[in-house]
């Protein structure tokens, strides 16, 4: 890569001009000497070390010059740098995501690691939204709807969805949906990345029809042939795994007799099928993703005071017979209103992290402990609406 300009001054003027050349400059003073020396480094060797920092310091990095602010930018650069990213062994770069539901509305967050280490989660802190729209909507419920790449999907009071990489502080609001919200019944929906046409999505359904936005159309448009519209969805989070969205739905079969199927709707062609439960006793669960496999948390109740939570993951997508239970991890609850379980994340070494009612839990399914790390929301009595995983990245809401 070439740089044909002078350095980008940035705020306070700190950068200078340098010589052009084909390779990228730094400059390094002699110990001795103030006269700097600029030795030239490849081109290759720059990517590669940019691409192993973090989001905050690129940020930064983008204003040493106009051949840096194009680099960084690129979508091969911003590819390379999420899949760094993503498969860090330590984790260092993804974080959870937290819903607050009481006293105030809100999302806070804290880096993933501590979870697998500490007993005690301190580093929570409200996120840092630098949007005035988006800090004017979190004083009503925020629900998260998923995440990918670096991307949230998040619905404000039921009616307004953003895309949003609090990352980089880049906020998209989708267009109207055209589903209006009742107090007891709105639309459902699921967000992930179709990666043949390069193009995030987000898929709705509300009374028997069924929708899908484009971020490259930044448009709606109706799936016609959406074939379960007698069926009920469920509230339940939708999962994306293998290019598909994935939701439980009701049917009715007779008088008073329904029956849950898991449907998956391919974002590349649009097209409709089924995953099997692992066996013919499972009337529906929660769906969830683990290590990029598709997850199932199977919930059985013991008695009025207890139960136990069954983790399921399919090994091999579209076998029936390749789902495997990892584990069971028991539970406690006071009362059953405030009960549900979310699978939130999974390590390299098998450790799995679920929310149990308004508890982080750690379980390792190799000997079978599990554990409960404090989190530290810095509230008297707060409701933990939902916890979800992320992985810090420099894709942008509206780059496609």
């Amino acid at each position: 890569m070439k740089d044909n300009s002078d350095h980008k001054r940035c705020g306070g003027g700190c950068c200078s001009n340098r010589n052009k050349s084909s390779h990228y400059q730094l400059q390094i003073f002699s110990p001795s000497t103030s006269t700097p020396r600029i030795p030239t480094l490849p081109d290759e060797l720059i990517f590669e070390i940019l691409s192993r920092l973090p989001v905050k310091s690129l940020l930064r990095f983008r204003c040493v010059s106009k051949s840096w602010l194009s680099l960084i930018s690129s979508k091969q650069f911003i590819a390379t740098h999420l899949d760094q990213s993503s498969k860090n062994d330590e984790y260092i770069y993804h974080r959870l995501i937290y819903s607050i539901g009481c006293p105030t509305y809100g999302l806070k967050w804290s880096p993933l690691p501590p979870a697998f280490y500490s007993p005690v989660i301190e580093e929570v802190t409200y996120i840092d939204h630098h949007m005035k729209y988006l800090n004017k909507c979190l004083d009503k419920p925020v629900t998260i709807l998923g995440s990918c790449n670096g991307l949230l999907c998040i619905l404000i009071d039921r009616n307004h969805i953003f895309l949003w990489n609090p990352s980089i502080k880049k906020l998209m609001q989708l267009p109207c949906s055209g589903f209006q919200a009742k107090p007891y019944d709105y639309a459902r929906y699921g967000f992930g990345y179709d990666e043949l046409n390069d193009d995030y999505k987000v898929v709705g359904i509300h009374e028997g029809v069924m929708r899908i936005y484009s971020c490259k159309t930044d448009s709606w448009k109706s799936i016609e042939d959406y074939i379960y519209r007698d069926g009920s969805p469920s509230y339940q989070q939708w999962a994306f795994a293998n290019r598909k969205v994935h939701f439980e739905i009701s049917l009715e079969i007779g008088p008073n007799k329904y029956i849950s199927k898991i449907v998956s709707f391919d974002l590349a062609n649009e097209r409709f099928g089924e995953v099997e439960y692992p066996d013919s006793d499972f009337s529906g669960g929660i769906l969830g993703v683990f290590g990029g496999r598709l997850s199932l948390i199977n919930t059985k109740y013991m008695s009025d005071k207890c139960g136990s939570v069954e983790v399921w993951i399919m090994m091999e997508y579209g076998v029936r017979q390749s789902w495997t239970k990892v584990g069971s991890v028991p539970f406690s609850y006071k009362d059953m209103q405030y009960f549900y379980c979310t699978p939130v994340f999974s390590s390299k070494n098998g450790e799995i992290v679920l929310q149990i009612g308004s508890d982080l839990v750690i379980y390792n399914p190799k000997d079978n402990s599990h554990r409960y790390p404090e989190i530290k929301l810095q509230h008297a009595f707060p409701i933990l609406c939902r916890v979800d995983a992320y992985v810090e990245s420099l894709v942008s809401p509206n780059a496609t």
